[in-house]
């Protein structure tokens, strides 16, 4: 993560790095979406050879699966102070 490294070259004397990473189940807004996505770039997935197409449906059916828990997304938040300023 370059980003806390940056505030401490500008000078910040107290960096502070935030993660927000929620789970979300299968078949939850998030999990559908993130399913929905995979569709268009199936074939896309599939020509890089890292994902075959049984890959992309299990996926698709680890999404709908209310048993399933996934992150889908993170966010991360980096604040800094400098000394003398407020």
């Amino acid at each position: 993560m370059k980003l806390p490294v940056l505030f401490q070259e500008l000078g910040a004397k107290e960096v502070v790095v935030e993660n927000d990473a929620p789970i979300s189940r299968g078949g939850s807004e998030i999990a559908e979406m993130m399913r929905m996505s995979s569709i268009p770039l199936k074939e896309k997935y599939i020509a890089t050879g890292k994902a075959a197409p049984a890959d992309i449906d299990d996926y698709e059916a680890f999404t709908a699966d209310p048993d399933s828990s996934a992150i889908y997304y993170a966010t991360i938040g980096v604040i800094g102070w400098k000394e003398g300023v407020a």
